[in-house]
C-alpha cells in the first residue's frame, strides 16, 4: 500500500498543473512542507504542523491539505453541505455477439460526501433502447455507486482545485417495457469521473463507465445464446453543490445575458450522390451565470437541398423534345436548441475583460419536425450539435460583437412503414457555418467624445437601399431551368424615435423566376401538336411594408442610444402587400419544340395580390458619422388563395444613410 501510494504521488507531481495556482506553496513555507509526512492507516493526510489558516481579507481555507482526521472538512452545522445534485444526459451503447443497441439516457444523481474522499451516489436514469428496424423499447434504471476521489487521497483535500479524478463501482437494476411487456435485468459499472469546478457551487462532470447486464427482454427476443451483454457509455453533468467549497469567479459582467442572431449556409452530410447548399437561419437568447459557463435557448430554421436527380433526353420521332434537367428535392427544418457553452479563456488567471477576441463552444440537444419532399416525409426529429463561436468585440460598441460559427449535427428520425408497425430509424449529418451579431446587457458605457457614433439627438431620420436574395421555401421540388436566380431589390425611409421605437416604410422589388413541366401546342406545318415540356416563367413582385422596431439594445436595459451604440440590433415587424406580375414565358434552354411558335396550353394569372405580414432581424453598424452597413434576414407570409405563393425569405444587405 506504502508503494502504491508514492508511485500516486510522483505521477501527480507530473500533472502538477493540473492545480490551480493558488496551491502553489509560498517559498518560505518549503521547510514546513518537507516535515510533512503521510499517513498510511487515514484517509487524510498529516498536515498537524501545517494547519488550516484563515486570512481577514477573504474569509477562505489557505489552499493546502486539511488537517490529519479532519473530518469536518464541509460545515457540519447544516448536514444538507455534504450533498450534491447533478443532472445530464449521456451515451448508452449495449452489444453481444446477435445484436447492438444503443441509447441516450437521461440521468440525475444524489452525492453524498462522507470525507473528502469517500461518497456515496444514488442515480436514476430514463432512455430508450433504440435498434435500427425494431421497436423503441422504454427503459428505467436505478443505481447505487460508491466513490473514491483519488486526487484527494493522494495530494490532500483543496477547496480551490479546478480538476479532481475519481473511480466508481456500482450496481443496478433496470426495468425495460414494450407494450404489456415488462423485464428487470440487473447490471454491474466500473467507471471514471472528471470534475472540473466552475464556481463556488457548480462545476462540470464527466462520467465514462462499462459495465455487464443480464436483459432478459433481448435475450428472449433475439434468442442470444450469450449470458450477459457488455454495456458502456458517458454521461456529461452539471452538479451543485449545496457548500461553498470552490474556488472564487467573478461574474462576466460583458456577457451576463445577450440576444444574438445569425444567417448561414447549411452543407448537408446525408450520403447521397448528389446534394446541395440551403439555409441556416438562428435567433438565440443567452445567460452567463458565471464567467466560464453559459446556457443559450435558440429558434432555428434550416432547409437544404437533400438529394438531385438529372432527367435524361427524350426523342420523339427521332427529335428531341425534352431536354436534360435536374430535379432537386428540399428538406425543411424548424425547431429549437438548448445549449451549455462554455469560455476556456476564463480559466487562466490572466483574463482580461477588455479583450477583443473570444471563443466560446457549447454543446447541447436539438428538437423540432422535418419534412422532405421526393419521400412526402413530415415528422419529428432531434439532434445531438455541437458549435464554436469565434468573437470579436466591435471597436467602440461595448455591448456589441461579431462571430463566425461552425457547428455539426447529428439528426435522428423515424420513417413508419405502411404495412408494419415497425418505424424506420434513419440519421443525417448537417454542417453549417453561419456569421451573426451578438448583443449583450451590463457592458460599461465610455463616454464618446461629440463626434463619435450617433452624435446629436436621440430622433433621427434614415434613408436605405439594400440587395439581396429571395427564396420561396414551400416549394421543395424544383426543375432547374435557364431562369435568372431570384433577387430583390429594397427602399425604405424611417424615423428612429428613441431608444424604443423605430418605423419605416419599405418598397420592394423582386425577381421572382421559377421553371415547371407545362402542356404546350406547336404548329407542325398546318397542323397543331401537344407537348410536354420545361418552362421559364418569370414574375415580378412589387411590395409594400410599413414596419416598426424594438431595439433589442433597449430590451437588454442599453439606454445610451445617442452615441455608444454603433452596433443595434432591431426586431422588426409589421403589414406588407404584395403584387405579382408575370412576365415572359418561354420553353428551358435544351428543350426543342418540335414545331413553330410554341405556346402554353394554360397561362397563369397575369397579376395577382395578397396582404402578408412580416417579420426581420435587423442588424445596423455605424461606419462613419452619418453612413452605416444594414443587414436584415426577413420572413414574411402572404395570407389568402391564390398564385402568390405562401412564404417568402429575403436576405438583404445595403447601406443606410441618418440625418
Amino acid at each position: 500500500m506504502k508503494q502504491l501510494r508514492r508511485i500516486l504521488i510522483a505521477l501527480y507531481a507530473c500533472l502538477g498543473t493540473m492545480t490551480t495556482a493558488a496551491e502553489t506553496l509560498p517559498m518560505n513555507d518549503m521547510e514546513q512542507v518537507a516535515a510533512d509526512t503521510i499517513r498510511t492507516k487515514k484517509d487524510t493526510i498529516d498536515t498537524s504542523e501545517w494547519a488550516a489558516k484563515v486570512t481577514g481579507e477573504e474569509g477562505q481555507l489557505q489552499p493546502r491539505y486539511i488537517p490529519a482526521g479532519d473530518t469536518d472538512f464541509l460545515d457540519s452545522t447544516h448536514y444538507y453541505n455534504r450533498f450534491a445534485l447533478a443532472a445530464g444526459a449521456g451515451y448508452l451503447g449495449q452489444y453481444n455477439k446477435k445484436f447492438k443497441t444503443f441509447a441516450i439516457p437521461v440521468t440525475a444523481s444524489l452525492t453524498y460526501n462522507f470525507t473528502p474522499i469517500h461518497a456515496l451516489r444514488g442515480r436514476l436514469s430514463y432512455a430508450k433502447l433504440h435498434r435500427r428496424h425494431a421497436y423503441d423499447v422504454k427503459s428505467a434504471s436505478m443505481e447505487l455507486h460508491y466513490l473514491v476521489n483519488l486526487t484527494n487521497y493522494v495530494r490532500g483535500y483543496s477547496p480551490t482545485r479546478l480538476l479532481t479524478f475519481s473511480l466508481y463501482g456500482g450496481l443496478g437494476g433496470r426495468l425495460t417495457a414494450h407494450d404489456n411487456e415488462r423485464t428487470k435485468s440487473p447490471f454491474l459499472l466500473l467507471g471514471g469521473q472528471v470534475d472540473l469546478s466552475l464556481g463556488n457551487n457548480v462545476g462540470l462532470s464527466l462520467q465514462p463507465y462499462v459495465g455487464a447486464i443480464r436483459d432478459e427482454y433481448f435475450l428472449h427476443k433475439e434468442s442470444s445464446s450469450s449470458f450477459y451483454q457488455f454495456m458502456y457509455g458517458f454521461n456529461a453533468n452539471v452538479q451543485f453543490d449545496f457548500q461553498r467549497r470552490r474556488f472564487q469567479t467573478h461574474r462576466l459582467d460583458s456577457s451576463a445575458i445577450y440576444v444574438e442572431t445569425s444567417l448561414g449556409a447549411t452543407f448537408p452530410r446525408t450520403g447521397q450522390a448528389s446534394t446541395g447548399l440551403g439555409n441556416a437561419y438562428a435567433l438565440s437568447i443567452g445567460y452567463w451565470p458565471n464567467r466560464i459557463l453559459g446556457v443559450k435557448a435558440s429558434i432555428i430554421g434550416i432547409d437544404y437541398v437533400w438529394n438531385k436527380q438529372k432527367t435524361e433526353k427524350v426523342l420523339i420521332a427521332m427529335q428531341q423534345v425534352h431536354g436534360t434537367y435536374t430535379t432537386r428535392n428540399y428538406a425543411g427544418i424548424g425547431g429549437g436548441r438548448v445549449e451549455v457553452m462554455l469560455d476556456p479563456f476564463n480559466f487562466s488567471q490572466k483574463w482580461r475583460e477588455n479583450r477583443f477576441f473570444d471563443v466560446d463552444f457549447s454543446i447541447g440537444p436539438e428538437y423540432g419536425r422535418f419534412a422532405k419532399s421526393g419521400e412526402s416525409l413530415v415528422t419529428r426529429y432531434w439532434a445531438a450539435t455541437v458549435a464554436a463561436q469565434v468573437l470579436y468585440k466591435v471597436p467602440k460598441a461595448p455591448n456589441a460583437m461579431i462571430f463566425l460559427e461552425p457547428r455539426y449535427s447529428w439528426m435522428f428520425y423515424k420513417i413508419p412503414y405502411a404495412n408494419t408497425d415497425n418505424e424506420l430509424r434513419k440519421k443525417e449529418r448537417l454542417f453549417l457555418l453561419s456569421a451573426g451579431v451578438r448583443i449583450s446587457r451590463d457592458m460599461p458605457v465610455p463616454k464618446y467624445a461629440e463626434e463619435d457614433y450617433y452624435h446629436g439627438d436621440t430622433a433621427r431620420n434614415f434613408a436605405r437601399l439594400s440587395w439581396g436574395g429571395m427564396r420561396i421555401i414551400q416549394r421543395y421540388t424544383t426543375i432547374s431551368g435557364s431562369y435568372k436566380l431570384n433577387n430583390s431589390i429594397q427602399a425604405s425611409a424611417g424615423r428612429d424615435f428613441n431608444a424604443w421605437a423605430t418605423a419605416a416604410l419599405q418598397f420592394d422589388y423582386s425577381l421572382y423566376c421559377t421553371s415547371s413541366i407545362q402542356s404546350y401546342r406547336v404548329n407542325i406545318g398546318s397542323t397543331p401538336k401537344s407537348y410536354q415540356g420545361l418552362w421559364d416563367i418569370n414574375y415580378h413582385l412589387i411590395t409594400l411594408r410599413a414596419m416598426y422596431g424594438l431595439p433589442i439594445n433597449s430590451l437588454l436595459g442599453y439606454h445610451r442610444h445617442e452615441r455608444a451604440q454603433r452596433l443595434r440590433l432591431n426586431l422588426l415587424t409589421g403589414p406588407a402587400y404584395t403584387w405579382k406580375v408575370r412576365g415572359g414565358n418561354r420553353l428551358s434552354k435544351g428543350e426543342m419544340a418540335g414545331g413553330d411558335n410554341p405556346t402554353l396550353s394554360s397561362l397563369p394569372k397575369r397579376k395577382h395580390s395578397n396582404f402578408g405580414w412580416a417579420l426581420a432581424i435587423q442588424a445596423r453598424m455605424s461606419i462613419k458619422s452619418n453612413w452605416g452597413i444594414v443587414l436584415e434576414p426577413m420572413g414574411e407570409y402572404h395570407f389568402g388563395n391564390g398564385s402568390v405563393e405562401r412564404l417568402f425569405l429575403y436576405n438583404h444587405i445595403g447601406a443606410i444613410y441618418t440625418f
